[in-house]
């Protein structure tokens, strides 16, 4: 009885394809319509070796969260944007110091 490549003796069907890939398929306990359907594979394989394809993840729907900040100074900035995109020209500028402290300065211009 032939090996499966691993030397435990298990009944196989197995190919050998022209760049000299060979495929081994142990057939143990598998119904003849399952045996039927691996030989099928096998037949049909083109021989190449298998390459996973990488890609990244990608989702319908993603994260709206946002990162997470304690600097008090991004807050105003990011809430304060909305409100003066509204106008044709601005010019914003936020003054921070090391304990959290700031100060802002609004320059507007028509």
């Amino acid at each position: 009885m032939p090996t499966n490549g691993v030397g435990v003796s298990h009944h196989v069907i197995g190919s050998l394809t022209e760049n000299k890939n060979e495929r081994v398929v142990c057939v143990k306990n598998m119904t003849p319509e399952v045996i039927l359907l691996y030989a099928t594979r096998l037949r049909n394989a083109l021989g190449r070796n298998v390459v996973k394809l990488k890609t990244g993840h990608v989702t319908k729907h993603p994260s709206v969260q946002g990162t997470w900040t304690t600097n008090r100074c991004e807050i105003l900035r990011h809430s304060s944007t909305k409100f003066f995109s509204t106008l044709s020209v601005c010019f914003f500028i936020v003054l921070c110091s090391h304990d959290g402290n700031f100060a802002a300065t609004f320059t507007l211009w028509r």
